[in-house]
């Protein structure tokens, strides 16, 4: 068997396992069957997709890029989102919207690969000027929160819509102990108002210190919460 049937073997046996699963079991499944790689080997094909993405990215225009981390329930799927933000917007065919939806983060015990590869990401692209938000769970917030500087939504919200989202804000200090609106409840937004089907705890949107641009997440809040 050539190498390249053996790719194409394994591409369909592994597509189909991870097609069967729930969000959880495809991290279960991947660091059941190649954790052996090593996190070393994580580290790399992440830097090879960063460049790779970069470079990508570097023929269009980003309106805006966001991160959505530890969604079991799908309640934020990214490619949705993109699809009707972009519609939303009017995006032209030189200009696009990237979500990320496949972030997990986990807080209990030892770090895993997966975390590592996901908390390395969110670190790399706040630190390049990259990411604009970031959505998460209100424990990985705050954990975040404790280590690292965070945009005051003072500085992000124009007044009358901070004044509509009052109850949605959340204050805090940051990791470098300045004391502001850290970040913002998305109960009461779109995706999170109408699904009491499952119980799932708390989402907070965030916004790196560095952020380049605030207008652009600011219309994005806005058409979370303001427009149906």
């Amino acid at each position: 068997m050539s190498i390249s049937e053996r790719f194409h073997k394994w591409k369909e046996t592994f597509s189909a396992n991870m097609r069967s699963l729930s969000f959880r079991g495809k991290i279960d499944y991947l660091f059941t069957y190649y954790k052996s790689w090593g996190l070393g080997l994580v580290f790399l094909i992440f830097a090879v997709f960063l460049i790779g993405d970069m470079i990508s990215q570097g023929r269009k225009e980003i309106i805006i890029q966001g991160f959505f981390t530890n969604d079991e329930y799908n309640l934020f799927d990214a490619e949705t989102l993109q699809n009707e933000y972009a519609e939303y917007l009017d995006v032209s065919n030189n200009q696009r919207i990237v979500f990320d939806d496949s972030l997990y983060i986990s807080l209990e015990g030892s770090e895993t690969e997966y975390t590592a590869a996901s908390n390395a990401k969110i670190i790399a692209y706040m630190t390049t000027r990259e990411l604009d938000f970031v959505v998460t769970t209100k424990a990985v917030m705050e954990y975040y929160l404790e280590s690292i500087p965070m945009m005051d939504l003072n500085n992000v919200l124009p007044p009358e819509l901070r004044k509509l989202l009052t109850d949605s804000l959340y204050m805090g200090i940051d990791g470098s102990g300045n004391e502001g609106i850290v970040a913002l409840d998305m109960a009461q937004s779109r995706y999170l108002r109408d699904r009491d089907d499952v119980d799932f705890g708390k989402y907070y949107l965030f916004v790196p210190y560095n952020l380049p641009d605030t207008s652009r997440v600011a219309a994005f809040i806005e058409y979370c919460f303001c427009n149906e």
